[in-house]
């Protein structure tokens, strides 16, 4: 038989080159394995990549990269990647888990409820428990928030954490690079891959980029510090350390890098003398160390074995010399989960969990110690916690302000260190700029509206007002439309109910009212919310929020050029008005505008999430000299002064805009705690009377002409 070298070797070589092919994928994914435990999260996605082009089924890689971005706390990217396995019949055992956890994080609460549900095959008990803590988030939203949020304005655009007192200064860690040191070229790569550096900044002054400086000097900083804590006589602090740090603060039960050390004080805060903690565990992590006031008690968090799960928290007491061994705080603080940096002001014990019902990722909450015995925790609620992470609270002994870091959405990137003050003890004064007033931090669930309850939504006509300053405006309206034979259509009340969104049964029982005659809401002192759209009040959405003002002749009329991305209004929140533009229901759009508003010279603009408030809101921009303010760009000029008045409600989800849409533009208003449904597109009062007819004949039996000066509604008496 011939043998055919030539084909021979082809073959060879093909399989050769197959071969080769599949041992290189192979060994990119085990190298992705290692860069991902490693927590180089950045360069793991990237091998995992190369893998996929070689397999594309490679359902351990997109879960990697889904990973890979949950713990860099990119959300939507992890999303996007965990969507890509929906479906597939063989996930790993915490896909839905993870994924829930990711969805949660953004708000997403209906979603991850349904993720967790199916976790009940794998780990029922913790599935029945995350979909519990969704519950308890929708109805944190709706408690009113105690604290008005400021951004500490030493953060950065980089990833600004663990926020400590010393004196009348706050020592932070930051993985910013902006400040240069003399040995920066030696350092550079030191920067960028070990870790952070301490930075001083100053409390009640403004704080500039002059007044932040260094902690250490070149030759001392390591980039190893993670944070550090100083007793109240500011003799001696207790530091925790690692040599592998991540911006992202991505902490979890496998770490075993991170070790605490006590050390002696100068006058400038710098520390010296350090000695490792006895009770530092080989192989597991010990961290986030606190010290009580006097400073002989020491709390911390650690991973190692015998506690409740992940990381939690202990206590160790300084006595005869030394530390004694650590006591775990029990099952009312620690869970299976993860408790990490405390903070204990004397009284309350404050820490951060991923696993007491929260919010999402990781809440703070408080506790303290009665009858001998740790309290449960309570959650420090909205506007404290946001859907993201809120770690290193700490509460300053002097002001009682709280600083906590966060990488919610509204800072300045990444890790931010915010400033916390007591609503109830804020009064109105002029902004300060390193105290700048920010949105309370919510969540963007996707609940769906089922309505307000019976008792809730009522529907009023409006009333005519002793105070109002009427109009007298002759009605010489052609009606010959109109004859004896043809009269304007009977209201039947069977009609007005089903316009109203209001069942006859409910009516006979504990039905919203619908008054129609003298009784209702006078138009005085209303405010434009919205233009030819409903805005539901509790429907939390992204603004950009431009300023916050303190004072209420400030002006605000340099922001009408950014009318082209969206309404801008004034919102009253805590004791502050914000200037915001928005508003968007995608976080991508939200971000894309924000850097359009940047790139315009708003380079403190930022994303808050916020749900609408209607009694709260005023649709405003393009100020007049005095600076009354008229209606935003997207109302055009032809839209007339005359307009028709339809109805209040207390619940703007009653209203049914089906039933009048065809006679008109709605606008909708707000006074206190009522929405006034108003019509307009008329250019004069004749066309506006029409309209009028109209509604009356379907069910507003107290529609009324009423005028627009300038953004005041007045009433029009006819006669």
């Amino acid at each position: 038989m011939r043998i055919n070298y030539k084909y021979s070797n082809l073959v060879i070589f093909s399989a050769l080159l197959l071969f080769t092919s599949s041992s290189f994928a192979q060994n990119v994914e085990k190298k992705a394995d290692k860069q991902f435990a490693l927590k180089a999260y950045e360069l793991a996605i990237e091998n995992y990549e190369i893998k996929l082009q070689q397999d594309s089924d490679c359902t351990h890689c997109i879960f990697q990269i889904a990973e890979s971005y949950r713990l860099l706390n990119q959300n939507l990217d992890a999303a996007i990647w965990f969507r890509k396995l929906e479906g597939k019949k063989e996930l790993p055992d915490q896909y839905f888990l993870q994924y829930g956890n990711v969805m949660k994080k953004m708000g997403q609460y209906n979603k991850a409820e349904e993720l967790f549900a199916n976790y009940a095959a794998i780990d029922p008990i913790t599935s029945n428990y995350m979909i519990l803590s969704c519950n308890f988030a929708k109805d944190l939203l709706s408690v009113k928030p105690k604290y008005e949020v400021g951004l500490f304005q030493a953060s950065s655009s980089s990833a600004d954490y663990g926020p400590a007192v010393f004196k009348d200064k706050i020592m932070f860690s930051s993985f910013r690079n902006d400040y240069i040191r003399s040995n920066n070229k030696v350092n550079q790569s030191v920067i960028n891959t070990q870790g952070a550096q301490l930075f001083v900044a100053p409390v009640g002054q403004k704080v500039t980029k002059n007044n932040i400086k260094h902690l250490r000097t070149d030759l001392e900083e390591d980039y190893q510090v993670v944070s550090i804590c100083y007793a109240n006589n500011y003799k001696s602090c207790v530091i925790t350390r690692s040599p592998v740090q991540h911006k992202s603060l991505a902490y979890n039960s496998n770490d075993s890098e991170l070790s605490i050390y006590t050390a002696q004080v100068d006058d400038s805060g710098n520390f010296y003398n350090m000695i490792p903690f006895p009770h530092n565990e080989v192989g597991y992590s010990s961290a986030f160390a606190t010290l009580n006031p006097a400073g002989n008690i020491m709390y911390f968090s650690s991973n190692r074995p015998g506690g409740m799960g992940g990381y939690d928290i202990y206590a160790s007491y300084f006595k005869n010399g030394s530390w004694t061994y650590p006591d775990n705080l029990g099952a009312n603080v620690n869970t299976p989960g993860n408790e990490i940096t405390p903070s204990y002001d004397g009284d309350l014990l404050y820490f951060s969990s991923d696993y007491h019902f929260g919010l999402g990722g990781y809440d703070m909450f408080s506790c303290f110690v009665e009858e001998g015995q740790w309290t449960l925790p309570i959650n420090l609620g909205n506007g404290v916690n946001s859907p993201e992470d809120d770690l290193y609270g700490i509460k300053h002994p002097k002001t009682n302000e709280y600083f906590v870091s966060s990488n919610r959405l509204g800072g300045k990137g990444n890790h931010d260190i915010y400033i916390l003050t007591d609503i109830q003890k804020e009064e109105f004064a002029t902004v300060s700029p390193e105290n700048e007033a920010i949105p309370l931090a919510v969540s963007l669930p996707t609940i769906k509206d089922e309505g307000p309850s019976t008792n809730d939504a009522v529907a009023v006509s409006e009333k005519s007002n002793k105070n109002e300053n009427l109009i007298e405006i002759d009605s010489n309206i052609d009606l010959s439309s109109y004859t004896d034979e043809n009269p304007p259509e009977a209201v039947n009340l069977e009609n007005v109910y089903k316009n109203t969104s209001v069942s006859e049964t409910s009516i006979t029982n504990e039905a919203p009212k619908i008054n129609y005659g003298s009784t209702g809401i006078s138009v005085v002192a209303a405010k434009l919310v919205s233009y030819g759209e409903i805005l539901s009040t509790g429907k939390p959405v992204y603004f950009i929020q431009l300023a916050a003002i303190f004072k209420n002749d400030a002006k605000v009329g340099e922001f009408d050029i950014l009318t082209d991305y969206g309404n801008i209004y004034k919102i009253k929140e805590a004791s502050a008005i914000k200037v915001k533009l928005g508003y968007y229901y995608d976080e991508y759009e939200a971000k894309r505008i924000l850097q359009l508003v940047r790139n315009m010279g708003f380079t403190d603009a930022f994303i808050s999430l916020s749900p609408i408030d209607t009694r709260n809101m005023e649709l405003i921009v393009n100020p007049s000299e005095n600076d009354n303010f008229k209606y935003s760009a997207p109302i055009p000029a032809s839209v007339g002064q005359y307009k028709v008045r339809l109805a209040s409600y207390s619940d703007p989800s009653w209203f049914d805009l089906a039933s009048v849409e065809d006679l008109g533009t709605i606008e909708q208003w707000s006074k206190n705690d009522w929405t006034i449904f108003v019509l307009s597109g008329y250019s004069n009062y004749e066309n506006a009377e029409s309209a009028r007819i109209k509604a009356v004949n379907r069910g507003y039996i107290d529609a009324a002409v009423v005028k627009d000066n300038n953004g005041v509604l007045e009433t029009i008496k006819r006669n």
